[in-house]
């Protein structure tokens, strides 16, 4: 990266056209979770290209869905989840980094005991924020929220790259 900006992986944020013009400017961005063959598709074109971009994950078929993503030209990975503090987010986050060799980005999450957990996972980076941004509806819905800039403050003293995801806001 030239310019520190990181697309959200919201459809309406991050599609093909998006991530080359991020890529063109020195940024990058992140394809959300979609169907797996259009996804695929998407990646390889990216890929042939030489288009870095980041390709979101969930849970449930995470791993299944990064190798076929890597099989396209993967290079990254985000474990896209509502709460990156559960245990399965830094398993699935170690399995892909022992077995699929992949960069990975997991998220999200708030606290100094959450990142240094990711740290012991070998996730790469940490994605930060939880219900801080004007557009994020988590705190209305959920009552659950944290102040961005104490997120950052509380994370980064763990020494991994983090990303601050959100704005300030809220």
């Amino acid at each position: 990266l030239t310019k520190p900006i990181i697309s959200a992986p919201m459809d309406t944020i991050t599609g093909e056209k998006m991530a080359r013009e991020l890529a063109r400017l020195g940024a990058i961005g992140v394809l959300p979770r979609a169907e797996i063959a259009k996804r695929c598709s998407t990646c390889k074109r990216l890929s042939d290209d030489n288009i870095p971009a980041v390709y979101a994950v969930g849970l449930k078929r995470g791993f299944d869905e990064a190798k076929l993503l890597k099989e396209n030209g993967a290079k990254i990975i985000l474990i896209d989840v509502a709460h990156g503090g559960m245990k399965a987010v830094r398993e699935l986050a170690k399995k892909i980094k022992r077995e699929l060799k992949l960069w990975v980005i997991a998220g999200n999450i708030v606290t100094f005991d959450e990142v240094k957990s990711y740290k012991e996972y070998s996730v790469d980076v940490a994605r930060v924020g939880v219900g801080p941004g004007g557009t994020c509806k988590t705190r209305l819905v959920s009552g659950t929220g944290f102040p961005q800039l104490s997120a950052i403050f509380e994370t980064t003293p763990a020494n991994i790259p983090v990303i601050a995801d959100g704005g300030i806001k809220k």
